[in-house]
């Protein structure tokens, strides 16, 4: 990957592909169908704000990374504890030195999770649930994971996840420092961010935890929920940090 393009994922930490060039990339895409990639651009901005700007390879990679992790949590609880840590959903040390096939259909599930603007634990946490549930004897594999059920139960997990606390990215770039210029990322940000915290109940709280992560500014706060509630989130902070 370019440096601008590593900077762009550096927030996700590391895993295996996290820092595959460009050119590597670029092989990879060329092994898949034309209305694949399309479909990338087509929901580039539909991805979690965490997903935004970063290589479809790359976020590929991560995903996988992050099947790795839900298929060893699912199989110390299901199969046997003391061999989770060895196991892996694939066979091989790279994900996507696969057959055409395998990495099409890795790259498929990705892009569902993508469709629902998900963050991919919880997409394939409630894969993993779903399955286990319906009392599959094998672990799913990503070609189930697009399926018209898959995607209800993890549409329905993303409802309750967000529902349950706000969901906050880690990217840098939604932490604004400035008071005005933002990006047209950034704005659609803001107005999810404060849709959310409409729904809280207790958004005192949730401002004051927005105004302390820098992901609201206070002229923001002000502007959309009042200076009141400005000035009572600022008074939170304030004590929280005596």
């Amino acid at each position: 990957m370019t440096g601008y393009a590593q900077h762009l994922a550096s927030h996700l930490g590391e895993f295996h592909g996290a820092h595959h060039r460009t050119p590597w990339n670029s092989a990879i895409q060329e092994s898949m169908a034309d209305k694949w990639l399309q479909l990338d651009r087509d929901q580039a901005n539909l991805r979690w704000f965490d997903y935004l700007g970063v290589h479809p390879t790359t976020l590929t990679y991560y995903f996988a990374h992050c099947w790795e992790a839900v298929h060893k949590l699912y199989w110390r609880r299901c199969r046997d504890e003391r061999s989770a840590e060895f196991v892996r959903p694939w066979r091989g040390n790279d994900p996507m030195l696969r057959s055409t096939h395998a990495v099409t259909c890795l790259w498929r599930a990705r892009q569902t999770a993508d469709s629902l603007s998900c963050r991919y634990p919880v997409f394939l946490n409630s894969c993993y649930k779903t399955s286990t549930d319906r009392g599959w004897g094998r672990m799913p594999q990503p070609n189930h994971m697009y399926s018209e059920a898959m995607l209800e139960s993890a549409l329905d997990a993303w409802e309750n996840e967000k529902g349950a606390s706000i969901q906050w990215p880690t990217s840098p770039q939604f932490r604004l420092y400035k008071r005005g210029g933002y990006s047209s990322v950034q704005r659609r940000f803001i107005v999810w961010l404060c849709n959310q915290i409409r729904q809280r109940e207790s958004k005192i709280h949730t401002l004051a935890t927005a105004l302390t992560r820098r992901h609201l500014s206070p002229e923001i706060v002000a502007g959309v929920f009042g200076s009141e509630q400005l000035k009572r989130a600022q008074r939170l902070i304030k004590g929280n940090r005596k």
